[in-house]
């Protein structure tokens, strides 16, 4: 996050601090995003849209308040959950007997972040920018309510955290489902392709859009932070996971088991191994690009060909 605050060749990066927000704590830590109400947050975004004086735009908001505790304003009517609770939300912990519950306020706090989305769609309509706006709805990261033992997220590669929505709104774009597999990585080639731009030669993932995108295509996940260190690879409906602290693999036939509850290496060793060495391979290409200066000096991301 601080290496994209530093990012060049941006007019404007709004953020706690740059709004002059003291630093938000949680139990004694600072907390380095949420510090700012999404309602701000989005309020400055409608007042940097009207300054452009009807100039195109580029706008990433990254919204926090569907991020723990799950805070919304005290006035904000509550459809999901009690307001008061008898219990607390921490970081990544809360009574595993109180996960219902803390469902539903995770929900509230989705009802209101859709609430300041509501009025950024609103303002570009009242603008007359619509019909010349493409919109993209996303989520970074989905929540863990101890399906697998943890909560939140940063704890692993299970669906809970995974699956996240897509939408993806342009004008003369019909409307439909798609259910092909993506991953965020496809959304920057999916709008290049949109505005009529070729992909750029830095783009790891395809355009959501394209044509020749396989059922069968290869997805690469990750999570690699202080609570858990945790490698993926999807394809065809089965999922390989690496464990990066016990140097384990797992593998879950996800049509039969969306849970993840069962490893299914025992019925399906060939699978596993395949996945393993896939897995294995993108991992080595990642790391021997990310970690020498002097390629990323002169080259662009790898990029893998599936076989």
């Amino acid at each position: 996050m601080l290496n994209y605050l530093q990012t060049g060749g941006l007019d404007v990066i709004f953020h706690s601090k740059t709004a002059g927000v003291s630093e938000k704590r949680i139990e004694g830590r600072p907390a380095f995003a949420g510090a700012l109400d999404d309602s701000v947050t989005v309020g400055e975004a409608l007042k940097w849209i009207d300054a452009g004086a009807g100039a195109p735009f580029f706008l990433y908001l990254n919204l926090q308040n569907s991020h723990l505790p799950y805070e919304v304003p005290a006035d904000f009517p509550r459809r999901f959950s009690p307001k008061e609770l008898d219990f607390k939300i921490s970081i990544g912990w809360f009574p595993q007997e109180k996960a219902a519950i803390v469902k539903d306020v995770y929900s509230d706090s989705l009802a209101y972040v859709d609430s300041q989305l509501d009025r950024l769609l609103h303002h570009l309509k009242e603008r007359g920018d619509w019909d010349r706006t493409l919109v993209v709805v996303s989520g970074d990261h989905g929540e863990a309510f101890y399906e697998h033992g943890s909560a939140a997220h940063a704890n692993g590669v299970f669906e809970e955290v995974l699956r996240v929505p897509l939408v993806v709104r342009a004008p003369g774009l019909d409307p439909r489902r798609d259910g092909r597999p993506a991953h965020l990585l496809d959304v920057a080639p999916g709008v290049f392709e949109l505005l009529g731009l070729p992909a750029h030669s830095s783009f790891q993932g395809e355009s959501l859009f394209s044509t020749e995108t396989r059922a069968d295509r290869v997805r690469f996940v990750m999570s690699d932070t202080p609570w858990s260190t945790q490698l993926g690879v999807v394809r065809s409906g089965f999922k390989l996971i690496w464990d990066g602290h016990t140097g384990s693999t797992t593998l879950y036939d996800l049509r039969r088991d969306p849970g993840e509850k069962h490893d299914a290496s025992g019925t399906h060793p060939e699978i596993a191994s395949d996945l393993k060495a896939r897995l294995v391979g993108w991992r080595r290409a990642q790391l021997d690009y990310y970690e020498n200066p002097l390629r990323q000096a002169c080259e662009y991301p790898p990029l893998l060909r599936e076989r």
